[in-house]
C-alpha cells in the first residue's frame, strides 16, 4: 500500500512538473493577437481540464466503495489519446495554412506533449489511488487495462469508422 501511495505521489509530481513547463507558453500564447494559436492553447487547457473532471466524476461515482472502475480509467486514457490526436491534427492544419509561425508550431508541439503527459500522469495516479483496494484486484486490473498501443489501435479504428460514414 505504501508503494502505491509513493508511486501515485511520483505521478502527481511529474504532472506538476509538466504543468510548470507548459505554463510559460500557455500564458504567452493565450495573450497573443493570433486567434489560431490562442484557440490551440485553449484546446490544450480544455484537454487537461476534461481529464481532471472525468477522474473526479469517476471518483465520486465510486464513492460508496472508494473504487474507480479500471475500465472507466481506460476510457479516460482513450479520451486523452483522442485529444492528443486532435491537437496534432490542428497543429498540422495551422502550419499548412500558415496561420502560425514555425516557432509557434514548435511550442505547440512540445506543449501538446506536456499536456498529454500531465493527463496521463493524473490517470496513473488515480489508478494507484482509487482503482483497487487489494493487491489481487490490482493485478487483475493491470492485466485488463489497455496499453498505449491498444488504445492507439482503438482510436484508429474509431477514426476509420467515422471516415466511412
Amino acid at each position: 500500500m505504501l508503494q502505491w501511495l509513493r508511486d501515485a505521489s511520483r505521478e502527481i509530481v511529474e504532472a506538476v512538473k509538466d504543468t510548470k513547463h507548459l505554463q510559460k507558453n500557455l500564458l504567452r500564447y493565450l495573450a497573443s493577437d493570433n486567434e489560431a494559436i490562442r484557440s490551440a492553447y485553449n484546446e490544450i487547457r480544455i484537454s487537461i481540464a476534461s481529464t481532471i473532471r472525468e477522474i473526479e466524476m469517476l471518483r465520486q461515482d465510486g464513492e460508496e466503495d472508494g473504487v474507480i472502475d479500471a475500465l472507466a480509467l481506460d476510457a479516460v486514457k482513450l479520451m486523452i489519446d483522442e485529444s492528443q490526436e486532435r491537437i496534432n491534427r490542428l497543429l498540422t492544419e495551422l502550419i499548412g495554412r500558415r496561420e502560425i509561425t514555425a516557432e509557434m508550431g514548435s511550442s505547440l508541439l512540445n506543449d501538446g506533449t506536456y499536456a498529454y503527459n500531465v493527463s496521463i500522469n493524473l490517470v496513473r495516479a488515480a489508478e494507484k489511488l482509487f482503482a483497487s483496494e487489494d493487491l489481487r484486484r490490482a493485478r487483475v486490473v493491470h492485466n485488463v487495462m489497455l496499453d498505449k498501443e491498444e488504445r492507439k489501435a482503438a482510436v484508429e479504428s474509431l477514426d476509420t469508422d467515422e471516415a466511412q460514414k
